[in-house]
Parts: C-alpha cells; structure tokens; sequence
C-alpha cells in the first residue's frame, strides 16, 4: 500500500485548515482521552498466553515482539512488561484473533 493517498489527505487537511483561518471560520477540536493499559501479574500474562492464544512463551513473544526470556521474566515476575507490552497483552486478552492475524501477515 501507498502512503501517498495519505499524504494527499493531509495535504488537503493543512490547506483545509488555512483557509478557514483565513477566513475567520471556527476549527473543530476533538479531544482524546487514551488510558494506559492495565498492569498484568506473571499468572495472569501466563493466563492469556495459554488460554487466549494457546501458545508456548517463544510463540507468544514473536507475537508480541519481545525475545522469549522476557516473556519468561514476566512470568516468573522478575520484571513487568512496559505499557507498550501491556497493550500488546491486552489485545491478546480481549483479541486473540487480531494479534494471530497481525503476527500471520507478512511486513
């Protein structure tokens, strides 16, 4: 896929947004609230890992993109994923099948 649609799309958007400031119209703001994703204890990451996805710690850390003893590390609570871990986790947990589809398809 190209990223030039997408570029295209934020061209219009900047000279979208120009010309309303230059012609005194009102922008529409939104704001977004993202909470961090939850913590997760070693059973309850050996939970998700066995249970939603059925998968050994090696599988489950390609999955996630973390080396196999990390995973191990969290499981035997000698370190804690980071948020960006955590979330990867979340979606295992409530999403199995996003992250398999995700870890299956080619880059």
């Amino acid at each position: 896929m190209s990223s030039r649609p997408k570029e295209n799309d934020l061209v219009a958007a900047v000279r979208e947004g120009v010309e309303a400031l230059h012609q005194r119209r009102s922008l529409r703001v939104s704001r977004v609230t993202i909470k961090m994703p939850p913590s997760y204890t070693a059973k309850q990451i050996a939970r998700v890992r066995r249970n939603k996805l059925n998968v050994s710690q090696s599988v489950f850390a390609g999955c996630i993109g973390v080396s196999a003893s990390t995973v191990r590390a969290w499981e035997q609570n000698q370190r804690s994923p980071s948020a960006l871990a955590r979330r990867l986790i979340l979606v295992a947990e409530k999403r199995p099948e996003v992250l398999r589809e995700l870890a299956n398809s080619r880059a």
